[in-house]
């Protein structure tokens, strides 16, 4: 873990979800999304909106690009099971299409 991760934690259990939300939406790169995830849907004090926030918030730093979209899939492959346990098949739909059309377009099947 990182501090931001700390301190997204504290966010959490602090019930500051406004400022978790925030946090959330301004992580460096797709590797501190990552972190982000697994953090928020580890925290039982977790919103949906929260939830919500850091999946889309994990999607935005991805790059059209061969190498980087390789790397943002395999981070992906790292927390998609908690998506599963927890029925989250609208989201493991959403990732599967942005991993498998930059697959085929990029020509990049890392992972996917």
């Amino acid at each position: 873990m990182n501090e931001r991760s700390d301190l997204l934690c504290n966010l959490i259990q602090g019930e500051q979800i406004k400022q978790a939300i925030e946090l959330v939406q301004d992580a460096y790169d797709y590797h501190e999304s990552e972190h982000f995830v697994f953090t928020v849907l580890k925290e039982e004090k977790s919103t949906p909106e929260l939830v919500e926030a850091v999946l889309e918030a994990f999607l935005r730093p991805r790059e059209n690009h061969r190498v980087q979209h390789g790397y943002w899939v395999h981070s992906l492959s790292h927390f998609t099971d908690i998506l599963w346990e927890r029925r989250m098949v609208d989201w493991i739909k959403k990732f599967n299409e942005v991993s498998f059309k930059g697959a085929i377009e990029l020509h990049d099947t890392n992972c996917s």
